[in-house]
């Protein structure tokens, strides 16, 4: 069981680490709208609307680089990384607990309040984003 808790913790905190990569917007309609048939379709005629209009998601309170987007993410990186930390020391104090009942209570519960708090900042970040998308 301990070597169950330990390998887990070990992947999880591997899995973060290396899932922490870098998403960029993709054009999907790049080489679409350059003339042909589909040039005069309500999605080229979109993007060409947006290029016309270079500040439309410039705003510098909500923007992709606006202060409450860059709040929200550090934030979440910060309590991100410090409930990754937690579950981590938890297993461990579980895993060497030994028979002590009150020590592995105590890291279970602390390793059940990290993932509480991960799922509160993920849902944080996806509320925050549904907002600013909305605006």
């Amino acid at each position: 069981m301990k070597l169950k808790l330990l390998s887990l913790a070990i992947l999880s905190t591997f899995f973060v680490i290396s899932a922490q990569a870098t998403v960029g917007a993709v054009d999907l309609f790049k080489g679409t709208c350059r003339g042909g048939d589909t040039a005069d379709s309500t999605v080229c005629k979109d993007q060409a609307e947006i290029s016309d209009n270079p500040g439309i998601d410039d705003n510098p309170i909500y923007g992709p680089n606006g202060i409450i987007t860059t709040v929200t993410n550090i934030l979440t990186a910060v309590v991100g990384i410090g409930a990754v930390i937690s579950i981590v020391y938890a297993g461990t104090k579980l895993i060497f607990s030994g028979s002590n009942p009150q020590e592995a209570n105590s890291a279970r519960e602390r390793i059940i309040y990290a993932c509480v708090a991960l799922v509160f900042v993920a849902m944080a970040q996806i509320i925050v984003r549904f907002i600013i998308n909305r605006i």
